[in-house]
């Protein structure tokens, strides 16, 4: 019994990996929670989407390693020592990384 209460415990505090919606025509902290449809940041393995007319996304710290990054909107980059790590970013056209 004891064996099956370790198992499940991991279990539940194990994030998986998902989709990221940036909140529609929103300008916010990348760090911040409620910039986030799914009210959760960003994790390794993640796919981000920040397609939305209007929506920026103001990185001031670097991300975990991301599966892919698909902006139509903006990110703005505002410290030097900020990146952000993806395997596959995406920039579709009225999109913009400065």
């Amino acid at each position: 019994m004891n064996r099956l209460w370790i198992i499940l415990v991991v279990m539940a505090v194990t994030a998986q990996a998902g989709t990221k919606n940036w909140k529609t025509a929103t300008t916010g902290n990348w760090s911040t929670v409620a910039s986030w449809v799914e009210n959760a940041l960003p994790i390794a393995g993640d796919d981000v989407i920040i397609t939305n007319a209007g929506a920026a996304a103001i990185l001031s710290t670097s991300t975990p390693l991301l599966n892919s990054v698909l902006v139509k909107g903006s990110i703005t980059f505002t410290n030097w020592d900020s990146t952000l790590k993806a395997v596959t970013v995406t920039v579709l056209s009225g999109g913009q990384i400065t």
